[in-house]
């Protein structure tokens, strides 16, 4: 790889996780009501740390194309702000303001790396219905409807 196109792509590769950071931040804000405070003192140190591994990531890359660890910092980088930005995006489009935001079921999904899915407010059986994913080792997905916790023990 030529240096001109390290530079471009190490550049782009930044401005791209400085804009999912400032996106998560401005998210968070939108749903503060909805984000508790382990969540909410965590998040700040995953954006310094995502700000951290792409500015170093992208000073090595673009000095040494060949080099692993500046294109492996930079993934990192993209990663963890891209982490925070689809949690906060899918909260933002499927809780505080349902339907205001294109792809929010989708995206929240993608960036859940648990492996097991979090409930997911939906319509299924009900408006206080919930509705579970669950990843199998099969990649293969179970759905089941969970009843509204009025009607627990009922």
């Amino acid at each position: 790889m030529s240096a001109r196109a390290a530079k471009a792509i190490t550049w782009s590769v930044w401005a791209l996780t400085v804009g999912l950071v400032a996106g998560a931040i401005i998210l968070t804000v939108l749903n503060r009501s909805a984000v508790d405070a382990n969540t909410a003192s965590f998040y700040p140190l995953i954006w310094l740390s995502a700000l951290s591994f792409v500015t170093v990531g992208s000073l090595i890359a673009r000095r040494h194309p060949a080099n692993a660890i500046g294109w492996l910092f930079c993934v990192m980088g993209v990663g963890l702000a891209g982490l925070t930005f689809g949690q906060e995006y899918a909260i933002r489009g499927l809780s505080t303001a349902p339907g205001s935001l294109p792809l929010a079921n989708w995206i929240g999904y993608e960036t859940d790396l648990s492996g097991s899915r979090q409930p997911v407010a939906a319509p299924a059986a009900g408006p206080v219905a919930t509705r579970m994913v669950k990843a199998t080792a099969t990649g293969a997905r179970s759905e089941r409807t969970i009843p509204p916790e009025d009607s627990i023990g009922a």
